[in-house]
């Protein structure tokens, strides 16, 4: 995550958080299921590589039917063909997306900019993510992230936890404060957030960066607060996107 800009097309690192709009769709047969990964807590959240990218994660994303991944639009701007997604160990091969769908306002607000990543095949051994909407953001919300590393290398897995701010009017993004553990400064557009102490319920996505918190223990431009796109305000979405999984329901 970085809070100040977005690296260019030239030199892809990983992700800044900003927003973004468009639509992408293309269909493509289900190939032979990937290797099961390890189950872990939260092991629907996982990362993304971008194919120009030199570091992983270029962004995260949470597992929400076996062969589709949603995550936040920015993630899919510089190529949403040239990304690709898994679970467990960072260092394991990933699955290429092979179709993206855009959330029809992300472009204009951060409590929508979600976009779903179809996979070219299922992801096996980990169980996607159930969607949670609870009337008010818990405390404690669980955020796992992977520590950006060079492609091909071990990326230690780590979980901080938040608690939301209250917000003022019905136009305020969602926001996360860092409670125990910290953001990593780059990369950490797409993660999911959890239901505190449960194995894989969702709350919401990180797709902006906040401006609240206290000061990062890396460097002062990094941040401590995350806006979120939540499953309350995405249900339509989110159900149009297992919809486009390959796999039969339920799952």
């Amino acid at each position: 995550m970085n809070a100040s800009r977005k690296s260019g097309v030239g030199s892809i690192a990983a992700i800044a958080l900003v927003t973004c709009g468009g639509c992408a769709t293309e269909d493509a047969p289900i190939a032979e299921a990937a290797e099961a990964a390890p189950i872990i807590a939260h092991a629907a959240g996982g990362w993304i590589e971008h194919a120009r990218s030199p570091l992983v994660p270029y962004c995260h994303g949470v597992l929400v039917a076996p062969d589709v991944v949603v995550t936040a639009s920015n993630c899919a701007d510089e190529g949403w063909y040239e990304l690709s997604f898994g679970v467990g160990d960072a260092r394991d091969p990933s699955i290429p997306v092979v179709a993206a769908m855009w959330h029809p306002m992300g472009g204009e607000d951060p409590r929508h900019a979600l976009v779903a990543l179809v996979l070219e095949r299922p992801v096996v051994g980990v169980a996607p993510a159930s969607l949670e909407a609870p009337e008010t953001m818990p405390c404690g919300v669980e955020l796992p992230t992977y520590l950006v590393t060079t492609r091909g290398t071990e990326g230690d897995r780590k979980i901080w936890t938040a608690c939301a701010l209250e917000p003022e009017s019905e136009s305020d993004v969602p926001t996360l404060v860092a409670m125990e553990g910290y953001p990593n400064c780059h990369g950490d557009s797409g993660a999911g957030a959890f239901v505190p102490g449960a194995r894989d319920r969702v709350l919401g996505w990180v797709t902006s960066a906040g401006r609240l918190g206290p000061v990062h223990p890396e460097h002062e431009v990094c941040v401590t607060s995350v806006g979120l796109a939540t499953v309350a305000a995405n249900l339509d979405f989110l159900d149009a996107a297992r919809e486009r999984s390959r796999v039969g329901a339920p799952f």
